[in-house]
């Protein structure tokens, strides 16, 4: 069974990005816990670093996940900056990636791009500011840091909000194609038609005799009633 690690970023005492009354590991916690529920829908195991509100070293981020041998790591992370009109989606990768972590995240970051309207800051193999994310370069695994928006950028934040179940969706989808698994789309139970007309059969008389039939047919239409011969073999 695949096995992916989902990894909300920050925790506990670090929040994170912080602005307009929210805070990065809340908006990743939340959407990370929704990505899980699809997954496990779809039959893949999922490794989470956090499940809820704690600290945790980048150090014990990646032995879990090295530990548990999952075949996918990925960071979810909300961007900051000082000038609040900084906007848009990137992911990151490690500096020395193979050609094929780096196809896997583009796979990601497409299907997020498309499923949001982030605007795209493209992938990136290193970090930010420096070499590499611990994440990704102390990992055995392909792995991946996702940002998702500026918490600083309000259309940023109103994207994430309006979007956020079609991009778990998106992520859950990507992952899946990456480990191999073709996802199916959950189908709901179709809802009885209200507007449907019913009709319902009476039947006056059964009869060996056909001229016995035809009579009552005549009789019954006499009356005001619509009426027919059915018959029946056997």
């Amino acid at each position: 069974m695949a096995n992916i690690c989902i990894d909300p970023g920050h925790g506990g005492k670090d929040s994170g990005a912080v602005a307009y009354g929210r805070k990065e590991k809340d908006d990743v916690l939340s959407l990370a816990l929704k990505i899980k529920e699809l997954l496990t829908a779809q039959g893949v195991s999922v490794t989470m670093t956090r499940s809820t509100d704690k600290d945790i070293t980048i150090a014990n981020r990646t032995a879990l996940a090295n530990k548990e041998k999952c075949d996918y790591f990925l960071s979810l992370h909300r961007d900051a900056f000082s000038n609040s009109s900084a906007n848009g989606s990137n992911i990151y990768i490690y500096s020395k990636a193979s050609d094929a972590t780096k196809k896997k995240a583009q796979t990601i970051y497409d299907a997020v791009i498309e499923a949001s309207g982030f605007r795209k800051r493209g992938l990136i193999m290193g970090a930010a500011n420096f070499n590499d994310y611990g994440v990704n370069r102390d990992t055995v695994m392909s792995a991946s840091v996702l940002e998702l928006g500026f918490v600083t950028n309000e259309s940023d934040n109103a994207i994430f909000d309006a979007k956020n179940d079609a991009i778990a969706k998106a992520i859950t989808k990507a992952l899946c194609s990456i480990v191999g698994i073709n996802y199916k789309e959950k189908t709901e139970p179709k809802a009885p038609d209200n507007n449907k007309k019913v009709k319902y059969i009476v039947q006056a008389g059964a009869f060996s005799e056909k001229k016995n039939a035809e009579a009552l047919v005549k009789k019954l239409k006499t009356a005001g009633f619509d009426a027919f011969i059915n018959q029946i073999d056997g």
